[in-house]
C-alpha cells in the first residue's frame, strides 16, 4: 500500500506540484476576496421608513424628466401603489371619495386578490353620483354609514393588512384609553354596548385574535407573497385630503404613511367602533337616483371627443360620468337638452332690453387686439412645447385639422366673450367659468361638423351662461375673431387668448382638465397650425354669420322677449295714466309742459319707453 502510495507522494512533495496548489488556492482567495467586495460595494436596499409624511402640492422629483402625468400624480399614483400590496385587508374610511384610480385599485384587490374590503363613509357620500362609492357597492364591497344622521362621517384615512381586534381586546383597549364608562357619561352606541352589550360585541368581532392569544394564526393571505409586501403590522395611510382629484393634486393637504404600531392601532379601533356604529343598510334607490353631483376625475383628456367634463350650473365644474359610453351623437344631445334646461328667460329678456338702452355698459376697446408676446408669454409657451418634447411629430402630422381648428375658435370665442364682459382682464373668480361654459369643447368634449353648427353652439351658450347674455355681444365676438384670425400675426394672437385661458384655468384646480386641454391647443398652434384650412373656416364664419344671428336660438325667446316688453310698456302706460289723473285740472297746460319740460332735461333715461316701443323684437 505504501508503495503504491509513494509515486502521489513523491507528486504532492514535489516543487511543482506545490507551486501549482498553491496558485489555485490564490486564485480562488482572490475571487472569493473579489466577490466580497463587490458584496461590499453593492448598495443597500434602503430600509422601509415606519413613516413618511407627504405634502400633497409638492413633489418629490426621482425621475429627473417626469411627464405630466407622473408628475401631476405622484399622490395619487403613491396611494395606488399601496393598496396593490395589499394581501388580506382594505378598512376604508373616506368622507369624499371621487378618484377612479383607487376605485379601480380597491376593486382589483377583492376581485384578484380576494382581499377583504370594507368600507365606512358618510350618508350623503353614499348618494352622491360623483362618488365612486357606488361602484364599490356595485361590486358587493360592504359600505357602511349612518342613515339619516346629523353628524359627518369626515375621516380620511385606510388600513392595509392590519389585524382586526377581537371583542375582547377591543374592549380592554377602549377601557385602558378611555376608561370604563359610566352612567353619568355621554355614550356612544359603542360605549353603551361596552357596558350593557358586550355579547353583541362578541357576536360582531369574536372572542379570540392573535393579540390575546399568541397561538391563534394571524389573517393569512390567499394568495403567493407580493414582491414588495406591506410592514408585517399593516399600514395606515391617513391625511387631511380626500380622495378627490383636487385633493390629491393641488391642495394644501396632507399624507401620511406609516407602519408605528402607536399610530396603526388607535386607527385601527377607531374604524372597528365605527363598523359598529355606523352599520345601516345600503338603501339601493339612492344608487339608482342621487341626490346630488361631486366632480370626478379624468377620463380621456386633450384632443379626444369622449372628453370628461359636462356643463352643470353651478359655480362648480362637474363632470359627466363613464364619457366613453356615450358617442358623439349622444353628447351632442345632450349638450341640447342641458342648454334648453339651463336656459333662462327672463334673465334674455331683460339683458335683451337693457342692452338695447345701454349697451349694458360694454366697451368695444375691450376687445383683445394683436400685440407682441411678453418675454413671460414667449417663456410659458416654450414651457408648455417642451413638456411633450416627443410627441412634436404627433402636432405635425395631424390629417385632420377642420375639427381641431373648429374647435379651437369655439375657443377663442369663448375666451374673446369673457375678456369682452370682464374689460379685458382676467377675472379669477369668473373667467375660468365663463370659457368652460361658453366654450362646448371644453364642457362637452363635442366636434363640431361644420362652421355654422359651432356659431349656433357659440349663440346658444352665450346666451345662456354668462353673466351679460345678448346675440349682439355673440356677434361681435365672432366678427373679432374672424378678424384677427385673418391677420398675418395670427398664431401670436392665438396663443395669447389661450395663455388667457390657460392662466384662468390653472388658478382653479376644478377646472384642471380644461387647463391640460388649452396646453395641447398652445402646441397645435405652435407645431402644427394649418393656416389654409384657418382661412377657409374664417370665409365660411363671415359667410354663415348673418344667417346664424338671424336664426331663433331654439328656446322661444323672442315670446319671452315679447311679453316683457309688453308688461314694462304696460307698466308705463299705466303710471302715466294715473299720474295725469292726480295732477290734471281744466287750466294747467302751461303748467303741466313747463313741468315736463324740466323733468325731461333732468331725467336721464327719457327716451326709455320710445326706445322700447321701437326696439325689433324679432330676437
Amino acid at each position: 500500500m505504501d508503495k503504491a502510495l509513494q509515486p502521489l507522494l513523491s507528486v504532492a512533495s514535489s516543487k511543482p506540484f506545490k507551486i501549482v496548489l498553491a496558485s489555485g488556492l490564490l486564485f480562488v482567495t482572490s475571487e472569493i476576496a473579489y466577490e466580497l467586495y463587490l458584496w461590499l460595494r453593492k448598495p443597500r436596499k434602503p430600509k422601509p421608513k415606519a413613516c413618511e409624511v407627504f405634502f400633497i402640492n409638492r413633489r418629490r422629483i426621482v425621475d429627473p424628466f417626469p411627464t405630466a402625468q407622473e408628475f401631476l400624480f405622484e399622490h395619487i399614483n403613491r396611494v395606488v401603489s399601496h393598496i396593490d400590496r395589499a394581501e388580506k385587508s382594505i378598512c376604508l374610511a373616506m368622507y369624499i371619495f371621487t378618484m377612479r384610480e383607487i376605485a379601480e385599485a380597491v376593486i382589483r384587490a377583492k376581485r384578484e386578490r380576494s382581499v377583504i374590503v370594507r368600507v365606512v363613509t358618510c350618508n350623503s357620500m353614499v348618494g352622491n353620483e360623483g362618488s365612486y362609492l357606488r361602484e364599490l357597492i356595485e361590486e358587493g364591497i360592504v359600505v357602511q354609514y349612518k342613515y339619516n344622521c346629523d353628524y359627518l362621517m369626515h375621516h380620511k384615512y385606510c388600513l392595509l393588512d392590519t389585524e382586526w381586534y377581537c371583542a375582547n381586546c377591543l374592549i380592554a383597549y377602549h377601557i385602558a384609553e378611555y376608561g370604563e364608562p359610566t352612567k353619568n357619561m355621554q355614550h356612544t352606541l359603542f360605549d353603551k354596548a361596552v357596558m350593557s352589550d358586550q355579547a353583541g360585541l362578541l357576536k360582531r368581532f369574536g372572542s379570540s385574535c392573535a393579540r390575546c392569544k399568541p397561538g391563534t394564526k394571524k389573517t393569512a393571505s390567499r394568495q403567493k407573497p407580493a414582491s414588495d409586501p406591506l410592514p408585517k403590522n399593516g399600514m395606515l395611510v391617513a391625511g387631511s385630503s380626500n380622495w378627490t382629484f383636487p385633493g390629491l393634486t393641488t391642495h394644501w393637504d396632507t399624507m401620511t404613511y406609516t407602519s408605528l404600531t402607536e399610530l396603526v392601532d388607535p386607527y385601527t379601533v377607531e374604524f372597528q367602533r365605527m363598523w359598529y356604529e355606523l352599520n345601516d343598510p345600503v338603501d339601493k334607490s339612492m344608487l339608482k337616483n342621487p341626490m346630488y353631483k361631486t366632480q370626478r376625475t379624468h377620463e380621456k383628456p386633450m384632443f379626444s371627443p369622449n372628453g370628461p367634463l359636462s356643463l352643470e350650473t353651478s359655480q362648480e365644474l362637474k363632470v359627466l360620468p363613464n364619457p366613453d359610453r356615450y358617442s358623439p351623437t349622444e353628447r351632442w344631445q345632450m349638450k341640447e337638452a342641458v342648454e334648453a334646461e339651463d336656459f333662462y328667460g327672463e334673465h334674455y329678456a331683460m339683458d335683451y332690453i337693457q342692452y338695447s338702452i345701454d349697451k349694458l355698459g360694454i366697451c368695444v376697446a375691450s376687445l383683445p387686439v394683436q400685440s407682441k408676446l411678453t418675454e413671460d408669454q414667449s417663456y410659458r409657451i416654450k414651457a408648455i412645447v417642451e413638456e411633450k418634447q416627443r410627441q412634436k411629430d404627433l402636432y405635425k402630422s395631424i390629417e385632420d385639422h377642420g375639427t381641431i381648428l373648429l374647435g379651437l375658435i369655439d375657443v377663442l370665442l369663448a375666451i374673446v366673450y369673457d375678456r369682452l364682459t370682464n374689460g379685458n382682464e382676467l377675472n379669477e373668480a369668473n373667467s375660468h367659468i365663463n370659457i368652460h361654459r361658453l366654450a362646448a369643447t371644453l364642457s362637452c368634449f363635442v366636434e363640431f361638423e361644420g362652421v355654422h353648427q359651432m356659431l349656433r353652439s357659440f349663440y346658444r351658450r352665450s346666451c345662456t351662461y354668462p353673466y351679460y347674455r345678448h346675440k349682439d355681444i355673440s356677434e361681435m365676438c365672432v366678427q373679432h375673431v374672424a378678424a384677427q384670425l385673418a391677420c398675418e400675426e395670427r398664431p401670436i394672437w392665438i396663443q395669447q387668448q389661450l395663455l388667457h385661458a390657460y392662466n384662468a384655468f390653472k388658478t382653479t384646480d376644478c377646472a384642471v382638465l380644461n387647463h391640460y386641454f388649452i396646453k395641447d391647443y398652445i402646441r397645435y398652434t405652435e407645431l402644427g397650425l394649418d393656416t389654409e384650412t384657418l382661412q377657409l373656416c374664417v370665409g365660411d364664419m363671415e359667410k354663415a354669420l348673418t344667417g346664424v344671428h338671424q336664426d331663433s336660438l331654439g328656446f322661444g325667446e323672442e315670446v319671452l322677449v315679447q311679453t316683457m316688453l309688453r308688461d314694462i310698456m304696460g307698466q308705463e302706460d299705466s303710471d302715466s295714466t294715473d299720474s295725469d289723473d292726480y295732477e290734471s285740472t281744466d287750466d294747467s297746460g302751461s303748467d303741466n309742459e313747463s313741468v315736463a319740460s324740466e323733468d325731461e332735461s333732468t331725467n336721464p333715461n327719457e327716451n326709455v319707453l320710445e326706445k322700447l316701443m321701437n326696439l325689433n323684437l324679432s330676437g
